[in-house]
């Protein structure tokens, strides 16, 4: 069983939804926390994946520690 620091388990509305991050684009991958409502777009690795972290609200709502 994944625990909540280790994030979610793919990039899908149900799995974001655990850590309290909504999709607001999937095709230019633009997130918003559930809790302060703040917007980012994660950085992108080489290929097009995405980075560890990449739904940890740039607020911190959602970082370890935190309860999303």
């Amino acid at each position: 069983m994944r625990n909540e620091s280790s994030g979610p388990a793919r990039f899908s509305g149900p799995e974001l939804k655990k850590v309290g991050v909504i999709i607001t684009d999937r095709h230019s991958v633009h997130l918003r926390c559930g809790a302060c409502e703040q917007e980012w777009s994660p950085n992108l690795l080489t290929g097009g994946k995405l980075a560890p972290g990449y739904w940890k609200c740039p607020n911190g709502c959602n970082s370890e520690g935190s309860k999303a």
